[in-house]
C-alpha cells in the first residue's frame, strides 16, 4: 500500500486564496498588522511563536507567503463539523494538549521530509495573566530532530486586544513579526541550555510592560474566569465583573482593570498591581489548603460535557462537575484523579481533561472558572502534579 502524504498542493492554493481575506478581516476586527517575511520556494522553517490571542495561528501565518503546517491541539476534533474541512484545507498536525505525543513528532518529521514548514506555539497555552507559560525543554529536541532553520516570532499586543478570559475585543496596538532567524549551523554551535534560553527570550513579550493603552468599556468582563479568590475577605466564588470593574459581593471590594492592563484600587490594603500577582496568590492559596478525604473541593452545575477519541465524539449533555481528592465526576462518568494525565483550559470556560485514550471537554456557563479545577488537580495525587503549565509555582 502506498504511503499517504501529509502535505498537498491544495493546502497552498487554499492558503493563497484565503490570505487576503484573513488579512482584511484581522485588520478590521483586531487592528492587526503583520510584518511580511517571505519564504522562498525551497526554504523550510520551524516557526516558534508566543501565544496571546484566540486566532494566533491566523495572525502568524499572515507574515508568510507560504503556508506553514500548524501544530494544533486535538480538542479541535471534538467539534462535530469542522475537523474534516480543516484537514482537507490545511492539514493541521494534531497533538494531545499538555501531553507528549509521538504521533505528532512523526507527522512533523514527515511534513519536513515532504518540504513543508511547521508553526508551533511552544507554550501550548494562551497567556492568562499577561505572562508566558512554561516552555517544555523538549522543544530543543524537536529543533535538533527536524534539522531546519528556526524563526522566532513575536505577537505584540494580542493579550491587550483579546485577553483569554474576555469575550470582547479592545482597541490598541497589535502586531506580529519575526524577530530572529536561527540557522542550523548557528544552533549546532549552541549547547541545549543556550538554545533553550535563546528560544524563550526570542518569543518573550509581555504587553503590560510597554505602557500601551487598550480601550474598552467592558475591559474587566469575565475576569472571574481567571480569578476565584477575593484577596480582601478570602472567600471563593464571590467575585463578579462588570464593565471595567471586578468586585466581591461578600465584602464589597472593587478593583478597576485599567487600560494600561494594570489593577487599580482605592483600598490601600489591596495587595496586587498585576493580574499575575492575583493569580499567584490563588496558586499559593490552593497549595496551602487542608484537604479532607472525600470532601467536595469544587462543584459546578449546568456544565455541557462531551467525550472524544480522535474524530469520534459523544455528547454527555448537561452535567454537574464535582471534584474530590479521589475523583472527578460528571454525569455517569467518574474518573479517578490518579488516571488523569492532562488538564487544561480552552476558550476561557472550557475544561479539557485527558484520561487514557479519551479526552473530555466540560463547557460551563460564560463565567465558569475552570482554572480552579486545574490548579487543584496539580495539588492532588495525579500524574499532572508537576505539570508546568498550571503548576502551583508562582509566575513572574
Amino acid at each position: 500500500m502506498a504511503k499517504t502524504s501529509h502535505t498537498h498542493p491544495r493546502h497552498q492554493v487554499v492558503f493563497h486564496i484565503l490570505r487576503p481575506i484573513i488579512w482584511l478581516l484581522t485588520r478590521v476586527w483586531y487592528g492587526y498588522r503583520a510584518e511580511t517575511f517571505p519564504i522562498r520556494e525551497n526554504k523550510q522553517y520551524l516557526i516558534l511563536s508566543n501565544h496571546q490571542a484566540l486566532l494566533d495561528p491566523a495572525f502568524v501565518v499572515l507574515s508568510f507567503t507560504k503556508m506553514p503546517y500548524i501544530i494544533a491541539s486535538d480538542h479541535l476534533n471534538s467539534n462535530k463539523f469542522f475537523p474534516r474541512l480543516l484537514r482537507y484545507c490545511f492539514a493541521p498536525i494534531y497533538k494531545h494538549k499538555a501531553a507528549a505525543d509521538i504521533k505528532c513528532i512523526r507527522t512533523c518529521l514527515k511534513t519536513v521530509k515532504e518540504g513543508g514548514s511547521i508553526l508551533l506555539f511552544p507554550t501550548g497555552n494562551r497567556v492568562w495573566a499577561d505572562y508566558s507559560f512554561y516552555v517544555d525543554p523538549s522543544v530543543v529536541k524537536l529543533i535538533r530532530m527536524l534539522k531546519i532553520p528556526v524563526l522566532l516570532y513575536q505577537l505584540q499586543g494580542g493579550y491587550g486586544v483579546n485577553p483569554r478570559w474576555n469575550h470582547n475585543k479592545r482597541r490598541g496596538p497589535f502586531e506580529g513579526k519575526v524577530v530572529r532567524e536561527l540557522s542550523v549551523e548557528e544552533m549546532s554551535a549552541m549547547d541545549d541550555d543556550t538554545l533553550y534560553t535563546t528560544v524563550i527570550e526570542g518569543m518573550r513579550y509581555i504587553d503590560s510592560e510597554h505602557g500601551k493603552r487598550y480601550r474598552s468599556a467592558t475591559r474587566a468582563e469575565y475576569l472571574e474566569r481567571l480569578l476565584f479568590l477575593c484577596p480582601h475577605c478570602g472567600k471563593t466564588a464571590t467575585l463578579r465583573s462588570e464593565g471595567a470593574l471586578i468586585h466581591c459581593h461578600n465584602c464589597g471590594l472593587k478593583v478597576e482593570y485599567g487600560e494600561d492592563l494594570l489593577l487599580h484600587c482605592n483600598d490601600a490594603a489591596f495587595p496586587h498591581r498585576r493580574l499575575v500577582d492575583w493569580y499567584n496568590a490563588q496558586k499559593q492559596w490552593t497549595a496551602e489548603q487542608m484537604i479532607a478525604d472525600g470532601a467536595v473541593l469544587w462543584q459546578d452545575d449546568g456544565v455541557q460535557g462531551c467525550r472524544y477519541n480522535g474524530t469520534d465524539r459523544h455528547d454527555l449533555g448537561e452535567v454537574t462537575v464535582t471534584l474530590t481528592n479521589k475523583t472527578l465526576t460528571f454525569g455517569d462518568i467518574s474518573l479517578p484523579v490518579a488516571d488523569i494525565t492532562a488538564a487544561t483550559i480552552i476558550s476561557g470556560a472550557k475544561l479539557v481533561i485527558t484520561a487514557g485514550d479519551d479526552g473530555y471537554m466540560l463547557q460551563g456557563h460564560p463565567r465558569f472558572n475552570a482554572i480552579k479545577y486545574v490548579l487543584m488537580l496539580n495539588r492532588l495525587e495525579t500524574s499532572i502534579k508537576e505539570d508546568h503549565y498550571y503548576s502551583l509555582t508562582p509566575e513572574q
